[in-house]
């Protein structure tokens, strides 16, 4: 297990020809066809999950620098995955860093290019925590900002297995903006991902099938921004 940064994005490129082709066949593709992707792998217990070494020129994980060969390519691990149905793509690795750098990559090199897919926090942290709903997911975490107080209180961090169940944000729940939230499948006590307002994610590597479930849910209750 690892912890991994990254974000979730769109690709026009998924119909970008009349080649009839699997959406995650034409990602890996255009990956693969930049040398700086190379060792495409599936992962074992989450086989629409694949992981690639990105190489890079220059450090990206707080390595020290030493006198090296010219060519040398400092190697890391990104985790992709490409859904079907939505047409979006997660790219995440150990650093937002390195997420960062990789999709700079592409960006440079090939066309079109990924583009940030946003999920709406607030509206997802306001149907998470409301009461009296059977929902799939509980809140673990929660980051928002706190209107009214001044410099007094500005911001306020929970953490907690089912924050939603409690009464302690009865009064202000729907005055938050929320910059961030965490949250866990209803039948498995362990945190799955944690979503920003820029569209960052931050996920655990063996709770990949549980953050596709979320995503999956995400999706479908109509929280993805257009």
């Amino acid at each position: 297990m690892s912890l991994v940064y990254g974000y979730l994005f769109e690709w026009d490129g998924f119909t970008s020809d009349e080649v009839k082709k699997p959406n995650s066949m034409r990602f890996k593709e255009a990956l693969l066809s930049l040398s700086a992707f190379q060792g495409f792998r599936s992962v074992r217990k989450a086989p629409r999950w694949s992981v690639y070494k990105f190489m890079s020129s220059k450090p990206l994980n707080g390595e020290e620098l030493h006198s090296l060969p010219a060519d040398f390519r400092y190697s890391y691990e990104i985790y992709v995955r490409v859904n079907e149905r939505t047409k979006t793509v997660v790219i995440a690795a150990s650093r937002y860093t390195i997420t960062e750098e990789a999709v700079r990559t592409f960006n440079t090199y090939l066309a079109p290019n990924l583009q940030r897919k946003i999920i709406n926090i607030k509206e997802l942290s306001e149907h998470l925590l409301e009461k009296g709903n059977r929902k799939q997911f509980a809140v673990t975490y929660l980051l928002a900002d706190v209107p009214g107080y001044g410099s007094a209180l500005s911001l306020i961090s929970l953490i907690g297995e089912d924050i939603g169940s409690t009464d302690f944000l009865d009064d202000q729940r729907n005055s938050l903006t929320t910059r961030q939230i965490g949250v866990r499948p209803i039948d498995n006590r362990t945190e799955c991902g944690r979503f920003a307002s820029i569209g960052s994610v931050q996920f655990r590597t063996d709770q990949l099938g549980d953050l596709e479930a979320f995503l999956s849910y995400a999706y479908q209750n109509g929280f993805y921004l257009d």
